[in-house]
Formats: C-alpha cells, sequence, structure tokens
C-alpha cells in the first residue's frame, strides 16, 4: 500500500478509537439543558503541528485569552497525551477536542522545551465568533 493510504488508515482508525473513548453519561442522572454556545464545537486555542518522528504534536502558538493560555500550556510544548490516550498525530488530537464541548475539560500531558513533563487541564471555550480556523473546518 502506499504511504498516503497508510497514513489515511491511521488517522481514521485513530479517530475511531477517539470516538469510543467518549462516555454517555449514566441513564438514570438528570439531563441538563446545553445553552446553544454549549453545543457548538469545543476550542482549545492552540495551533500545532505533528512531530515527524517522535510523538505527540508541537504548540506553535498559544492563542491569547484562549483555554489553552489559562491552561499554562506554552508556545513549543510537546502535547503526547490527551484525556489518557496517546497522542501519535493532529488528527487524533483534533478528533478527541471535537468530541467534546464548551464547558468540558480536557487532559492534556505535556513535554515542555526543557524536558520536564508536566499535566494540565483546559476547560474548553466555544469556537470565538470570526475566528479564521472555523472556516477551514466542516460543521
Amino acid at each position: 500500500m502506499n504511504a498516503r493510504i497508510v497514513s489515511l488508515h491511521c488517522a481514521l482508525a485513530a479517530f475511531a478509537l477517539a470516538l469510543l473513548q467518549c462516555q454517555s453519561p449514566p441513564a438514570e442522572s438528570q439531563p441538563v439543558a446545553l445553552s446553544a454556545e454549549q453545543t457548538g464545537p469545543a476550542y482549545l486555542g492552540i495551533i500545532y503541528v505533528s512531530n515527524r518522528g517522535t510523538a505527540g504534536v508541537r504548540v506553535v502558538d498559544v492563542l491569547p485569552a484562549s483555554p489553552a493560555e489559562r491552561a499554562g500550556i506554552l508556545k513549543g510544548d510537546t502535547i503526547v497525551y490527551a484525556n489518557g490516550q496517546f497522542i501519535g498525530g493532529g488528527y487524533l488530537l483534533r478528533a478527541i477536542i471535537d468530541a467534546l464541548r464548551p464547558g468540558q475539560t480536557i487532559d492534556l500531558a505535556l513535554r515542555r522545551l526543557n524536558g520536564h513533563e508536566t499535566r494540565v487541564t483546559a476547560e474548553l471555550d466555544p469556537i470565538p465568533p470570526g475566528d479564521p480556523w472555523m472556516r477551514q473546518r466542516p460543521q
């Protein structure tokens, strides 16, 4: 198989695994009314690239006043785990974030530029109006 097809198969498998990790609330729990802004896509507020040859994704920018900035994510950090899932590339991180809603949290294991590892939790926001990245993502 050519490398592109293998890469696509890996991305689809990672997406499927991320969806399987999403848990529904127990049947006996009371329904929660969500506001309009909580039903839209979740927003972490980072720009990242996949690391070639190493695990995780590297944060190239942290957007101001974003959940990522509030959680203490820094430019240059490498996200290695998200909600307990090993991050092999950007597709899986995107799938995990897309499976969440504003107001939910994401737990991240980071490797700093100095090699130290840390964990942070970010409460996700709704995507800000006029966000240029939203135009590139299907609804």
